[in-house]
């Protein structure tokens, strides 16, 4: 087995000027450790969001929604581990009002300004009365400079916190950009990730942020899969506070494009980080298909590799077959020449102009799939678009985390 990847530590402290934070243990499922977090705005600020595309999307997505559409600026995310109150009807989407009422209530804002986010076990109802019990206590609890530990209260099967932080210049100001994120099984997003939420200190303009969130989770939260499955519950919010001061950035601004990188490069640090921990994971690979005539068609073809079971089962077995790979490009919706493709480990080619590269080339592919991260490329030679997913191997103990989650 590869040695486990590089993680870096989470920071004890990492404050967002404009925010404060708080978590508990609220006994919601877990005993012994937090499963309620909450992020509140100094003052009521912009915000914009991402949401599943599944039909049954959860209770506190419906609301939040609705939420984002109802208010201009919004005061607090609340979020709970454990249950998903997913597959809940009428009655799930009335424990959620209740919760964000109650936190309105204490916050001194309106229901509508308060956003939502569960993760968990699918049917499952927020103990919305529980919830409710413990509001006054999460508020009390609020500090500047915890944002990093919420991610560990959000976690349900991850087996570490996910969080990163970045910054960017624009008018002689330095802005920042952090978020946290939880996932690790279900992840195949078709507009998110499981959850996530960044939080930047700079004064934006709400429609181009919502565009610009848009756009980064294409090629960030929306390009990695762990086991094909979208989520009921997927959501990313990002909140600006405007806290650093300086001028608006808005749909002209020469600082929306550096704000944009930002927010892509925190996103997808999250979003590798929730590949490289998908449920019995040893394996993060990068599966980039260049070559190809238009972006749709790459990202067609990495996503169907990426997804692959039979390619996933061979990362775990560390099995350079490049057979299953070709097959699974085969049958995703990008031009092919089974003549003129080179296929890569790492830099060392296995296939090339559509033929077996021999079984020396095949040992040191081999030698590459030991390794806890690498990446595979296939060049179509066709056109110049180019497309990456971030991925896991399948491993038996996913079977085991997911044959006992509800245990």
């Amino acid at each position: 087995m590869a040695a486990p990847v590089k993680l870096k530590p989470l920071p004890k402290s990492s404050p967002v000027k404009g925010f404060t934070f708080a978590h508990l243990a609220g006994g919601l499922r877990y005993s012994g450790r937090a499963d309620m977090a909450l992020i509140v705005a100094d003052e009521p600020c912009v915000a914009a969001g991402v949401f599943t595309r599944n039909q049954v999307a959860a209770a506190p997505v419906v609301v939040s929604k609705e939420a984002l559409k109802k208010a201009r600026l919004h005061k607090a995310v609340f979020l709970n581990a454990g249950r998903a109150n997913a597959g809940t009807g009428h009655e799930g989407e009335k424990d959620a009002r209740i919760v964000a009422k109650s936190f309105a209530k204490e916050l001194g804002c309106k229901a509508e300004q308060i956003l939502l986010c569960s993760t968990g076990v699918i049917g499952q109802r927020i103990d919305a009365h529980k919830i409710v019990e413990k509001v006054p206590a999460i508020v009390g609890g609020l500090g500047a400079k915890d944002f990093p530990s919420l991610a560990r209260a959000i976690m349900t099967t991850d087996t570490f916190p996910k969080f990163a932080r970045g910054t960017f210049k624009a008018g002689g100001k330095t802005y920042t950009v952090a978020g946290i994120a939880k996932g690790s099984g279900m992840i195949a997003p078709n507009m998110a990730t499981m959850l996530s939420v960044v939080l930047t200190d700079a004064p934006v303009s709400r429609a181009p942020m919502q565009k610009l969130l848009r756009e980064v989770t294409d090629t960030t939260f929306n390009a990695i899969t762990v086991d094909a499955d979208t989520s009921t519950n997927d959501t990313l919010f990002m909140l600006a506070s405007g806290a650093a001061g300086g001028a608006i950035i808005g749909a002209g601004s020469p600082a929306l494009g550096a704000l944009q990188e930002a927010v892509r490069k925190v996103c997808l640090d999250l979003a590798k980080q929730i590949a490289i921990d998908g449920e019995g994971a040893t394996k993060f690979v990068a599966v980039t298909v260049k070559g190809a005539k238009n972006l749709a068609q790459a990202r067609d073809a990495a996503k169907t590799i990426a997804d692959s079971p039979l390619v996933k089962t061979a990362m775990a077995g560390e099995d350079p077959n490049w057979g299953r790979i070709i097959a699974a490009a085969g049958r995703s919706k990008a031009t092919i020449n089974q003549f003129d493709y080179e296929l890569y480990f790492d830099k060392v080619r296995l296939v090339g102009k559509g033929k077996y590269a021999g079984i020396a080339a095949e040992k040191k592919a081999n030698a590459i799939m030991k390794k806890a991260e690498y990446a595979i490329t296939l060049d179509l030679k066709l056109g110049k678009a180019e497309a990456t997913f971030y991925t896991c191997d399948l491993t038996k103990d996913y079977i085991s985390i997911n044959a006992d989650y509800r245990s």
